[in-house]
């Protein structure tokens, strides 16, 4: 079963170093290790910058080169990305980067850009790893339909490339700084969570009472142990797993 994690801790509390260390090691496994929406420039600093073009950036280039198009002539995807200037098509994204880390900045959920990464990756990633970091920002209004359809179907991603059924699929882990910013329908599409410690205990609006014992449990607990240390939960089982720094 491929992993999909939530990440939950507060700041300086461990889990950006924690993020990093599983791509590291994904990669060094023949993996493609992706982090997303990347905060600070120094985290992920060894990673290979990945631009990705947006409509709104493919018309700018079509102008640019003197073509004579219009914005609706562009089509509402994501196509095609960035390299030190080089272009490539999206389906090529994991064939490229077999064995190897990358970092994308945040595109704009204004213009729904976000929407379309989300479907790039179920048409075209496989055997991938994304680390979406500080996603309250992603769902804070809710799951989009695109993001839940990438979510109930991450074993199957890559299908549209025509790969086997044994190197389709991803894993995702997508990282908050509270259980308060969680959106609650996230909990319906995980089976694991990683949790650092917090400025307030979880809270999982009465949605999971058995969960939110375990949760408040390891809240306690981790107060009293050392900085950047961390409990796995597995969501399905709500067997634990304790790690001290």
């Amino acid at each position: 079963m491929r992993k999909s994690t939530i990440i939950v801790g507060a700041q300086r509390e461990g889990k950006t170093y924690y993020a990093e260390s599983v791509l590291t090691e994904y990669a060094k496994k023949g993996g493609v290790a992706v982090a997303y929406n990347v905060g600070r420039p120094s985290d992920f600093s060894r990673f290979i910058s990945v631009s990705l073009i947006t409509p709104d950036v493919a018309y700018t280039m079509a102008k640019k080169a003197g073509k004579k198009i219009r914005m609706d002539d562009i089509p509402f995807e994501i196509g095609f990305f960035s390299v030190n200037e080089r272009i490539y098509k999206i389906q090529d994204f994991c064939r490229l980067f077999r064995g190897k880390c990358v970092k994308i900045e945040r595109l704009n959920p204004n213009k729904r850009e976000e929407n379309l990464l989300f479907e790039a990756i179920y048409k075209y990633f496989y055997n991938a790893i994304i680390v979406m970091d500080d996603f309250r920002s992603v769902t804070r209004h809710g799951l989009s339909k695109e993001f839940i359809q990438l979510s109930s179907r991450q074993n199957h991603t890559g299908f549209k490339l025509g790969i086997p059924a044994e190197m389709c699929g991803i894993d995702m882990f997508i990282v908050y700084h509270a259980f308060s910013t969680v959106s609650v329908e996230t909990y319906d599409y995980i089976n694991s969570i990683v949790q650092f410690r917090t400025a307030s205990p979880p809270d999982l609006k009465g949605n999971n009472d058995e969960l939110q014992e375990v949760l408040t449990r390891n809240y306690s607990e981790l107060r009293d142990m050392p900085k950047y240390s961390r409990i796995e939960v597995d969501t399905i089982s709500y067997l634990t797993k304790k790690i001290e720094k």
